[in-house]
């Protein structure tokens, strides 16, 4: 935790916290957005429904019914992009570095105050050429360590066992590492490997296209006896888009991508998206009625705190709450803290003080835009938040961004719960059906394979 509040936390971290950064920008995009709207119609059937609803068709064997049916495309989605999605996190932990690009990735420009913060302050670095010069060199030095956690994953990509049981990993390492070298080729792309994988994130994650097609398809209530069928025209688009990469001036694209951001214009209007009025309209559309982002029952914590990266959590040996005081106190190890208690001495959402023992405490660190912050909670609730000096966060921008927050205990608990219904049973027609949309998904996997060769 002292690491964290220097700017400076453990190595070993590091390749983890690029990794699943890069996740998080994936997910924390207009096509994350269409996807939890699939999923949270799924669970809202599921609660409304009881099991399947293949009972209240006519005919069953016909098809499956909208809950069913959602469940099985928010599957098969995730089964078509994981390819894609763990190929821009593989090379983002492994292989990408900033340059000077206006547009530098979400996991960049948050590994530098918590894990380089220390050293730029030491350099005394002035600008931010400089400052991501530094930073690039520091962390492919940090890269090149034969202990890191960093060669531990290249191992692990160089093993049979991970290519048997999860082939989607060097399949997209490779599917993504192709598409950058033929940004790399042309004269227009910036030499910066971070744009080029920044650009990615958006072609994939920003589509208003695409985001449409995977909202209009989970809207559905598809009657035919071809379960995939509403599934193959999102396929054979991803698949095109990524043809698309493979044939066109990518780097061109890049640098098109990169005057967009350094000029604040929306990255939609770029000549790499091909979409009208109505791909928004069919996306708003769906995410205002299932209410996706919004307080209420079918926007769990989970899903309302999408947009906060959680990168640390911190186990309290103690922790003392002066509710009279307005105080909070705790240690961890060596490490202590003293801080302001948010809403005057009461949790957030709290109209009563809480008793004086609690089970479940501890500390997370997560990120609000690009601001690092440190989470206490106590018996499930926000009860402080601090930034990196030890400053308490402003109770205004507590309760708008954290309000509701749990800490990531009860997240699990909660998926264990509800997501893994999800999931259907080994047998019987809703297992058939979800079967059947797989396989159009595996399909436009093997589809981007073979664009790599």
């Amino acid at each position: 935790m002292s690491g964290f509040m220097r700017g400076e936390l453990c190595q070993s971290y590091l390749s983890r916290f690029l990794h699943e950064g890069a996740h998080h920008s994936c997910f924390d995009t207009r096509l994350g957005a269409a996807l939890a709207s699939v999923e949270l119609h799924a669970r809202q059937l599921g609660f409304t429904k009881t099991g399947c609803s293949h009972g209240s068709l006519d005919n069953a064997t016909r098809g499956a019914g909208v809950g069913c049916h959602n469940r099985a495309v928010f599957n098969a989605a995730l089964e078509l992009l994981r390819p894609i999605l763990e190929g821009i996190a593989l090379r983002m932990e492994l292989d990408v570095l900033p340059g000077g690009a206006s547009s530098v990735s979400f996991a960049m420009l948050r590994a530098v105050p918590v894990f380089f913060g220390a050293e730029a302050r030491s350099r005394q670095l002035s600008n931010d050429e400089e400052l991501w010069a530094s930073f690039s060199v520091w962390l492919a030095g940090i890269r090149s360590d034969s202990g890191s956690g960093f060669e531990q994953t290249r191992k692990a990509l160089r093993s049979e066992e991970l290519r048997a049981q999860a082939p989607w990993y060097l399949d997209g390492y490779k599917l993504i590492s192709a598409l950058e070298a033929n940004a790399a080729a042309s004269d227009a792309c910036p030499s910066d490997s971070d744009a080029v994988l920044n650009f990615l994130v958006s072609y994939f994650g920003r589509d208003p296209r695409f985001a449409a097609l995977l909202c209009s398809c989970a809207k559905t209530n598809p009657l035919t006896p071809n379960a995939g069928a509403s599934f193959s025209s999102v396929v054979d688009y991803l698949v095109g888009r990524v043809r698309l990469l493979f044939s066109s001036d990518i780097g061109g694209w890049v640098a098109e991508f990169n005057r967009a951001v350094s000029a604040g214009v929306p990255i939609e209007s770029c000549s790499f998206f091909d979409h009208d009025e109505r791909d928004f309209g069919v996306v708003r559309s769906a995410l205002s009625y299932l209410g996706v982002g919004e307080l209420n029952i079918w926007s769990p914590p989970v899903l309302q705190h999408r947009h906060v990266f959680r990168f640390g959590i911190v186990a309290l040996d103690a922790i003392d709450c002066d509710w009279a005081a307005g105080r909070v106190l705790g240690h961890s190890g060596s490490w202590s803290f003293e801080c302001e208690l948010l809403e005057g001495g009461r949790p957030v959402g709290e109209t009563e003080s809480r008793k004086a023992a609690w089970p479940d405490t501890q500390l997370e660190l997560v990120f609000v835009g690009s601001i690092p912050i440190a989470c206490v909670f106590v018996d499930g609730h926000l009860v402080a938040a601090f930034d990196q000096a030890g400053s308490t966060i402003h109770p205004t921008f507590a309760e708008r961004w954290l309000g509701a927050i749990s800490p990531v205990g009860r997240h699990r608990e909660w998926s264990r719960d509800q997501f893994e219904g999800l999931n259907p049973g080994e047998k019987g027609p809703c297992a058939d059906y979800h079967s059947a949309m797989l396989e159009v998904a595996t399909s436009g996997v093997d589809a981007l394979r073979g664009l790599v060769g």
